[in-house]
């Protein structure tokens, strides 16, 4: 492969991973208040170890 066709690959790379979100989806966010209506009260990300 040449550089410029390695170059249009992680060009298209980019965009692509961008539009990827890894933390607060739409179903993540609807599954978490549906646990709260339902009382279920927890944290995301804990300090705590035990």
């Amino acid at each position: 492969m040449n550089s410029e066709v390695i170059h249009k690959v992680s060009e298209q790379r980019s965009r692509n991973m961008s539009a990827i979100k890894s933390k607060n989806t739409k179903p993540e966010i609807k599954v978490r208040k549906v646990l709260h209506s339902m009382g279920h009260r927890f944290r995301l990300h804990s300090k705590r170890t035990s």
